[in-house]
């Protein structure tokens, strides 16, 4: 399709060309010139795009030029002229004419937010005002995201160099997180690393590279499914009709504008890119999703689908430029286009974080903080946004930016110089919580960090995940924050004897290790102020514990009792509790 579009436009005006000029010499060179433009830009035929006027407009100008005529100066000879031809000269500027008219004219009346400023703020639809702890699903230890991207990618680079012939043949592509089989992964393809090598092995790359988000020892490289061999012959490292866009292009969706190619696996393993299908809906502006487009990498087989349709193992349609536009133009032009520049009044902006999250139905969401104009380091609330269907919610918590929270959390270990990666949200116990790791020089992850949204001073911090979280509840609780045990993903409560218990003490905190006769494979670790029988705890009493059910050989208790220990309540106390009800003595 795009040599056939360059074919008949050069065709066009080599042509005229000769025309204007009696030389047939510009009719190969028109030919020639607009058969490889279009062949490598792909422009997209589609109403809101500028592609082909630019093509167009570029012809017209040559045109124009060769109408009023060249000159060619040859050594020992005299210059030369042709005659330019008048009609040729008003064709030309006539088209040129219509080119601009196209580039210029007609998209600022029909895409500029002065005259659109509504279209632009309903254009994410209805935002509704969300509960973040019905939303955003209860931290679960065993995903906890420390491998970020640059990481993921130095890891699979790593994997890839144990295999010495493989290694010198290909490279791992651009890796995009997803959840396979309910656990997070990024994965990557393995593209050809030269030209050579496509030529080589025009079957294809074998295979694709899988790191866990939680866990930067699980690093996989795949190369079979089942015992059928992995052959990606639609790569990145691909050339001519091999090439992804290019293939897609030929295919028959010159139309459509693609964006997005995000390499996924499915849950069986098997490879694909998923490519977002979007329109212009304001003029030449307003970009948003329309569908997604599902190539095969192995066999080619390509199949659109609408948004309401997409396979379920999808995880992102919408592509987190366009989304951030579109949040973007919804806070800048809530009470119009004059409003957006005399005065701001209400006007809010995206932070400059965009993370991804995972809700309690198990798909993903964009997350973003909102902040009024002017504002450096404080939100007036964030923004979760179904990477599928493009539902937002709005929950309006005041709060610090990623970027301030990301400070904070750096401050925690400015001795060592290590550095935050991006925040993610989480819900600890229905607080709104950024996590992040931070990393050395080397790009190694030493340290992790949990920070309030709320109070980016409120910082737990350790060299673990697990020391992390458990720094940040006691920081909660010593602020008064109370963790609500309900909103904990799999709680459950045991009972049961100490047989062991050792205490340990760390940069001011006090944290106590429990082994139960009835549970030996497991240690309970409960910091000092809890509750206050810990300190008094030994062994043989009778304690009841709450934790989140995870398989770590020590786990994080969230409520202690010690059975064995009641103190008295005073007839006061008693007065106190039936004046307020559902408190039973705890503050």
């Amino acid at each position: 399709m795009s040599l056939l579009l360059g074919v008949l436009i050069g065709a066009l005006f080599g042509v005229l060309s000769r025309f204007v000029t009696g030389r047939w010499v510009y009719v190969v060179i028109f030919l020639i010139g607009n058969t490889a433009y279009t062949w490598l830009s792909l422009p997209v035929l589609q109403y809101g795009f500028t592609d082909l006027t630019w093509i167009f407009l570029f012809n017209s100008v040559a045109l124009l030029s060769l109408s009023y005529g060249i000159s060619s100066i040859k050594p020992g000879r005299k210059s030369k002229t042709f005659n330019r031809s008048p009609l040729g000269g008003s064709l030309s500027a006539v088209m040129m004419g219509v080119s601009l008219i196209a580039l210029i004219i007609i998209p600022f009346f029909t895409s500029f937010a002065g005259f659109h400023a509504k279209q632009y703020y309903d254009l994410p639809g209805a935002i509704a005002v969300g509960e973040f702890s019905d939303d955003v699903a209860a931290i679960d230890m065993s995903q906890v995201r420390r491998v970020d991207g640059s990481l993921a990618r130095n890891l699979a680079d790593k994997r890839l160099g144990e295999d010495r012939g493989l290694g010198s043949r290909v490279d791992v592509g651009r890796m995009s997180i997803q959840a396979v089989n309910g656990e997070l992964f990024w994965v990557g393809p393995l593209n050809h690393s030269k030209f050579r090598r496509w030529l080589d092995n025009r079957k294809g790359t074998p295979g694709y590279v899988m790191v866990s988000a939680s866990n930067e020892n699980d690093v996989r490289l795949v190369t079979k499914l089942g015992n059928t061999p992995i052959n990606l012959r639609y790569n990145m490292g691909a050339y001519f009709s091999d090439k992804p866009q290019r293939y897609v292009y030929d295919q028959g969706y010159a139309r459509h504008g693609l964006t997005d190619w995000s390499f996924e696996i499915d849950d069986t393993g098997r490879p694909y890119y998923v490519i977002t299908d979007y329109k212009k809906r304001i003029g030449f502006k307003g970009a948003d999703a329309n569908g997604l487009i599902i190539l095969d990498v192995q066999t080619g087989e390509i199949k659109p689908y609408p948004i309401n349709k997409a396979p379920e193992w999808v995880d992102r349609i919408q592509p987190a430029p366009i989304i951030r536009r579109q949040l973007r133009d919804w806070g800048r032009y809530k009470d119009g286009w004059v409003n957006s520049w005399l005065g701001a009044d209400g006007v809010l902006k995206p932070t400059d974080g965009m993370s991804l999250v995972y809700g309690n139905d198990g798909q993903s969401y964009f997350y973003t903080g909102m902040q009024s104009i002017g504002s450096d380091e404080g939100t007036v609330g964030f923004v979760l946004v179904n990477t599928r269907t493009k539902q937002m919610k709005l929950y309006e918590q005041a709060g610090a930016t990623e970027t301030a929270a990301r400070n904070s959390a750096e401050d925690e270990f400015q001795d060592f110089g290590y550095h935050a990666t991006n925040p993610i949200l989480y819900n600890i116990g229905g607080i709104p919580t950024y996590f992040m790791t931070l990393k050395a020089s080397s790009g190694l992850v030493k340290a992790a960090a949990f920070v309030s949204v709320e109070d980016y001073s409120l910082v737990g911090s350790g060299k673990t995940t697990e020391v992390a979280l458990r720094s940040y509840n006691q920081v909660l609780r010593g602020r008064g924050n109370s963790v609500a045990i309900s909103d904990i993903e799999d709680y459950q409560t045991i009972s049961g004897t100490v047989a062991r218990v050792q205490q340990e003490v760390t940069n001011e905190t006090v944290t106590y290790y429990f082994l139960l006769q009835e549970n030996p494979d497991q240690i309970f670790a409960v910091p000092s102020d809890l509750a206050p029988f810990v300190r008094m705890t030994q062994v043989t009493d009778k304690l009841e514990l709450s934790f989140q059910s995870v398989d770590n050989a020590v786990v994080d208790v969230l409520t202690f009792d010690n059975m064995s220990l009641q103190a008295h309540q005073s007839g006061l106390q008693d007065v106190i509790d039936t004046r307020v009800e559902g408190t039973k003595g705890q503050p």
